[in-house]
């Protein structure tokens, strides 16, 4: 049986709240609250349905309005953890795509295997649920491009002996080519990533647990190891490899999926992403031979084994920001819960061989009662962290997004179980300017299915032009406004972006009609998923900064009147002398105007704005003072 969960969100004076009334029964589900938050506003990509496609330019490409249908699948889990690369573009309108794919239902699936799909340039193949496997079963495909234009995918085979597998389909060929990564491994290696610089190809993947017919590998029931290629996967001088420091002196276990891997030049990074243990990137500038580690959240319990216990004093006190803070009576275990990550980070090394690393936020708790560990799934936000930030300083760049612009965000009575947080998968992308792009999946507030009470999720992108430093707001493209009427109500999840962004930000999904997974999880009904693909353009996706925001009752600011017709007063006072920006963004996060800037001595300040320009709607007035801003939302009548 399922027990009602109705969740509400107050945004009030800048904090951000998420009271559970009841507890669902699911082992995972437990009581929470949520941490203070101030983000800007959503932006809604406003479409023209009167635009013609250039003659010169094929329609899917240059569209910013509708995704495009361009494989299936029944088994719809695309990954147990976080995304991998899916999706390479090539810019002159070429793009090629993998999914995981399986229609035989009926038959455990045994049809499982690599979707593929490519872009010549004037339309996609075929939509179909095909594979690129001849003959086998195989799960959870990576996919990238050496330097020589060969597309390589990278999966498991099943079953034992599990063991990796590629498949490269060369540069003007149709046929892709299937080998082995060697290894040495007892019951071979499951959940692979890829990655490729030039003609380096690098691999990493787990060791089969026991429980599949692997055994214990140095000490760890699934252990992480890496494989190096210098010459297009043909050959591997390194195979097998624990990477320095990520090995049992600090894990016990390194679960499915819990990693990604990305390379540039001779440099290749690893991020460790696991709900219990570390948050740790391991780092190469020789490609791939010697390893430095960085811890980017420490995990307050080392090693820690199931149902065998903790205390206060073993995760630093109590987390006055956890679930435990604000229950009205909260248990031991909540009061217990730590911070941590959901378990679905990315990373991305930009030009100047920077690593950047975003995941979702995690509280993960233990009743010690030999049920196992818990987390909590109806936590959200996004952290970002990069190499020039001191890791005690993770930065949140996302969360919910209040739709209604009511400061109320209301919950379904469920929560679709995909055993991460509420804004989970983020995937990195990146233009030959250094602009960074993340997609992300979200749970969307008035999406609703009404036949199991939950909401749907939405895709949402990011984009940072000052190299990390501020990020827009979330970007909806799954918005009504963006798409046909007929989709508003589709949960859209699972994105992977191009790591190639030229002007626009390419990306593969995964869509249904129904909250939730058939094959894990909610165990819906099996019903048919479209995978699409959706280009993004990038003037689409503002950047609104989001360090340092503050809520404008802090520093006195008012707007009098608000609502307002024909003018309204902006107001505020300075307690020193300051450098004063006053500008106003639109519903879309887009400047319309400054209305002042220059410095300020200390007092009362007032500015006019004339509003007889100005269309009825919703806008925003930002104050900045220094290195402080404020936004008050301004209605025009």
């Amino acid at each position: 049986m399922k027990r009602s969960l109705t969740l509400f969100l107050i945004l009030l004076m800048g904090s951000t709240m998420i009271f559970a009334q009841s507890v669902m029964t699911k082992s995972q589900n437990r009581h929470l609250i949520k941490r203070s938050l101030n983000i800007p506003p959503v932006v809604e990509l406003e479409t023209n349905q009167s635009a013609e496609t250039p003659d010169n330019q094929p329609e899917q490409l240059v569209s910013n309005r509708f995704e495009t249908i361009v494989g299936s699948t029944r088994f719809d889990v695309q990954t147990y953890g976080t995304m991998p690369s899916r999706i390479v573009n090539y810019g002159d309108n070429l793009v090629s795509l993998i999914w995981l794919t399986g229609l035989d239902d009926a038959g455990g699936f045994g049809d499982r295997g690599t979707g593929y799909n490519h872009y010549d340039g004037s339309s996609w193949g075929p939509v179909s649920g095909d594979r690129i496997e001849p003959d086998i079963r195989s799960g959870f495909p990576a996919f990238t491009v050496t330097g020589s234009g060969n597309e390589i995918v990278c999966n498991h085979k099943t079953p034992v002996p599990y063991e990796h597998r590629t498949y490269t389909k060369a540069a003007g060929s149709t046929d892709f080519v299937e080998a082995t990564v060697p290894n040495n491994v007892p019951g071979g290696m499951l959940w692979p990533r890829i990655a490729a610089s030039g003609d380096n190809v690098h691999v990493i993947g787990v060791t089969t647990p026991v429980e599949f017919g692997g055994s214990v590998y140095e000490g760890a029931d699934t252990h992480l190891l890496y494989y190096r290629s210098q010459d297009g996967g043909a050959t591997w001088d390194i195979q097998d490899m624990v990477i320095p420091g990520l090995d049992t002196v600090s894990w016990t276990t390194f679960p499915a999926e819990s990693y990604s891997i990305d390379a540039k030049d001779d440099v290749v990074a690893v991020l460790m992403n696991d709900q219990w243990g570390d948050v740790a990137l391991f780092k190469s500038v020789d490609n791939g031979t010697t390893w430095e580690k960085t811890i980017i959240n420490d995990f307050p319990l080392d090693k820690y084994v199931d149902d065998s216990g903790y205390t206060f004093a073993d995760i630093g006190g109590f987390d006055t920001n956890g679930p435990g803070a604000f229950v009205e009576s909260p248990t031991l275990t909540d009061s217990l819960a730590i911070r941590t990550t959901d378990g679905t980070g990315n990373l991305i090394i930009d030009e100047n061989d920077k690593v950047h690393v975003c995941f979702g936020e995690m509280y993960v708790t233990d009743d010690f009662a030999g049920a196992g560990t818990f987390f909590y799934p109806s936590w959200s936000g996004l952290l970002y962290w990069n190499e020039d930030i001191p890791t005690d300083s993770l930065r949140y760049i996302a969360d919910l997004v209040d739709y209604g612009e009511d400061e109320v965000f209301d919950f379904a009575g469920d929560i679709a179980f995909y055993g991460s947080s509420q804004t989970s998968h983020p995937s990195f992308g990146i233009d030959v300017a250094g602009n960074l792009f993340i997609s992300y999946s979200g749970v969307a507030e008035g999406f609703i299915y009404e036949d199991d009470d939950q909401n749907f999720r939405h895709i949402y992108l990011l984009s940072s032009e000052d190299n990390g430093e501020n990020w827009s707001a979330p970007t909806d493209i799954t918005s009504p406004t963006y798409i046909e009427e007929f989709y508003e109500l589709m949960e859209t999840v699972f994105p992977s972006i191009a790591r190639h962004v030229d002007d626009k930000v390419h990306l593969v999904f995964e869509r249904d009609f129904r909250p939730g997974l058939g094959v894990w999880g909610d165990e819906d009904p099996s019903t048919f998923n479209d995978i699409c693909y959706i280009a993004v353009g990038k003037e689409d996706l503002v950047t609104v900064s989001t360090e340092n925001i503050i809520s404008a009752d802090k520093i006195e600011f008012t707007l009098s009147p608000n609502p307002a017709k024909a003018f309204t007063s902006i107001n505020y006072t300075l307690d020193k002398q300051e450098e004063v920006t006053i500008e106003v963004f639109n519903i879309a996060g887009q400047r319309i105007n400054t209305i002042f800037k220059a410095k300020q001595l200390v007092g009362t300040q007032s500015h006019m704005l004339n509003l007889e320009n100005y269309a009825t709607g919703v806008y925003f007035v930002n104050i900045t003072l220094g290195d402080k801003i404020a936004t008050q939302k301004l209605v025009v009548k």
